[in-house]
């Protein structure tokens, strides 16, 4: 893999949660993969200290664990609940049924670890779907 800085940030806003030099691989391909697996970044080591910067994804502290990827469905359903759209209004708003955004809500929760309402909007504030 290429070693420049700016092509690893370019790669992990991406939604890339690991980048491994091959000269590194043989001794760091096992640990890598099971910190990638286990929901962690893992950075050849030549990186791992320059690259953490606000612009690139959560998980700024080594074995902190990445935030769940939601769906763009599931990104709008968020968006339109924080702005405290009801269940109701959020499904007329996306021409779906009731139902649906309930099963979203509740599957976006339990993604997400999250305990309610608050903690969605928390968590839609942090991420940027909405302004506080």
């Amino acid at each position: 893999m290429h070693d420049s800085e700016s092509l690893v940030e370019e790669v992990l806003k991406a939604g890339a949660h690991g980048y491994l030099l091959k000269s590194d691989a043989g001794e760091l391909l096992p640990k890598a993969i099971g910190a990638v697996a286990a929901g962690h970044r893992f950075l050849t080591p030549r990186f791992a200290d320059g690259i953490h910067r606000p612009h690139l994804p959560a998980a700024s502290a080594p074995g902190e664990p990445y935030p769940a990827r939601l769906t763009p469905r599931e990104r709008q359903i968020v968006q339109l609940l924080a702005e405290g759209k009801s269940n109701k209004e959020t499904a007329e708003a996306l021409g779906i049924s009731l139902t649906t955004v309930e099963t979203h809500r509740k599957n976006i929760l339990a993604k997400l670890k999250l305990h309610g309402m608050a903690d969605l909007v928390r968590y839609a504030i942090r991420n940027q779907f909405i302004q506080a």
